[in-house]
């Protein structure tokens, strides 16, 4: 057997360390999941297959990283960072494209349109308050 197949310890202990660490905080803090499983055993096949993998496998580091950092974005989520502010978007977003009716711009079209816009609509019992009344 060739001796360049496997990995040098000084390789290999660093890999094995940090996976362990990787597995073991995300245990802790955010759960461990089965897609957590998959990406570190497949990484360690990889590691340790052969030396063609290996290269292969350090050259997947920067989107396993990628990755591992956003999925880690659930430990502190956004909305607990900053508050959502998105009433500054709607505002422009409705004076962009809303409708403007007698100088206001209204927001509700679609309960004021005529039935012939809507074929499915049209037979909403909305469009006809007398039908079933005597």
């Amino acid at each position: 057997m060739r001796k360049d197949i496997f990995p040098s310890v000084k390789e290999a202990l660093p890999v094995v360390v940090l996976t362990a660490l990787f597995l073991l905080l995300t245990a802790v803090c955010i759960g461990l999941r089965t897609e957590h499983l998959l990406m570190t055993g497949l990484f360690l096949i990889l590691f340790f297959a052969g030396k063609t993998t290996r290269k292969l496998a350090v050259a997947l580091l920067p989107f396993i990283i990628f990755g591992i950092s956003y999925d880690w974005m659930r430990v502190y989520p956004n909305y607990e960072v900053n508050p959502i502010d998105v009433q500054g978007l709607y505002e422009a977003e409705k004076s962009l494209f809303g409708i403007s009716i007698d100088g206001t711009i209204s927001q509700d079209f679609l309960l004021r349109r005529p039935c012939l816009c809507d074929p499915y609509g049209s037979a909403d019992p909305a469009y006809f308050p007398d039908v079933g009344t005597s």
